[in-house]
């Protein structure tokens, strides 16, 4: 980690950037198969040394994306989730006021015993040095530092070793949290009260997500590379969801896709996401399920939705009707088609 006064290595650093299809081979070999103009993004954010800003409807695979990129890697990445709430000391630092107040009693005591000392001193020992009042501890140091998400990351930066950080929900910051992540963004720099600015010696790996990047602030988003991640293709879902679950059958897969991509232009409150179909295609497969037929559909489809409005249509008869009339909905705008 360097100061202020040490810049950062990062400035300099000769680090490999890997190819869009490099990119590619490590993601996959993680589950995950990402589109092409995401995988140019990804690139271009490495090798920039910005910070990629992923915006699209949740479920459409961005956290997905960042979290393997870090496997890939072999780290863990940092995640900073963000709330309407959400202030300074939430996303950077904060202090540990306990060991503060246990210094400053330590202090307190280290004096009064020192002051002891030269009083039962001879006025020779008195003019030597080692005969001194102890020194006073600095409470406001990095000892006593409770580090959050952007310190971790810096913290975690390494020469030739990046930490990943995760930005989530960055549509909710507050103005307060755009002006910690500015300078961080900028050079990946914290600025902490009483001891200055600490950086990072490697430029770390920031990947920020947002169901709506129109309500990011425009000096974070100018600080940022943009990338729309929408859902997945029909066939991306396809190779995705056999590398999740590969004891599902081509018969159950193709439903539960066909089925999942009809409900997507259906009128939800929030549509089914990536994440959602491959925990759905387990429960099918825990449930020794082949194919979709009402009954399962209808045992199960709370991993699905989430509103008590929109599982109504699937009481009694009406789950085979429903069914159809999604299918139906889905082929006629043409969004089934594993082939695509």
């Amino acid at each position: 980690m360097a100061t202020e006064e040490d810049p950062p290595s990062h400035r300099s650093s000769a680090l490999a950037y890997p190819s869009p299809t490099s990119l590619d081979a490590k993601l996959r070999a993680h589950g995950h198969f990402a589109d092409a103009s995401v995988l140019q993004s990804l690139h271009l954010a490495l090798r920039l040394k910005k910070a990629l800003l992923l915006d699209g409807p949740s479920g459409s695979g961005k956290t997905h994306l960042a979290e393997t990129y870090a496997r890939s890697l072999g780290l863990t990445p940092i995640r900073l989730i963000v709330h309407p709430d959400s202030q300074r000391e939430d996303a950077s630092y904060d202090w540990n006021y306990s060991r503060q107040l246990l210094g400053l009693r330590l202090t307190k005591m280290r004096g009064q015993q020192g002051k002891r000392l030269l009083e039962r001193a001879t006025p020779h020992d008195q003019g030597r040095k080692h005969i001194e009042p102890a020194a006073v501890k600095q409470v406001m140091d990095e000892d006593n530092l409770i580090a959050k998400p952007l310190l971790q990351t810096i913290r975690a930066s390494k020469p030739g070793r990046p930490a990943v950080l995760i930005i989530e929900g960055l549509e909710q910051a507050s103005a307060a949290l755009d002006g910690v992540l500015m300078p961080f963004l900028d050079d990946y720099r914290v600025d902490i009260d009483g001891l200055g600015g600490l950086r990072a010696s490697e430029t770390p790996v920031i990947f920020m997500t947002s169901q709506d990047a129109r309500r990011i602030s425009d000096p974070l988003r100018r600080r940022a590379l943009y990338q729309y991640c929408p859902f997945p293709s029909a066939a991306r879902e396809w190779r995705m969801l056999q590398a999740a679950v590969p004891d599902a059958g081509p018969r159950l897969s193709q439903a539960v896709i066909e089925f999942v991509r009809g409900l997507r232009i259906s009128d939800l409150a929030q549509r089914p996401g990536m994440d959602q179909l491959i925990a759905w295609t387990k429960t099918l497969r825990q449930l020794d399920a082949l194919s979709l037929d009402p009954e399962v559909i209808h045992n199960t489809l709370g991993l699905l939705l989430k509103h008590q409005h929109e599982l109504r249509p699937l009481a009694g008869t009406d789950a085979s009707a429903w069914l159809a009339e999604l299918q139906q909905r889905a082929q006629n705008t043409a969004v089934i088609g594993l082939s695509s």
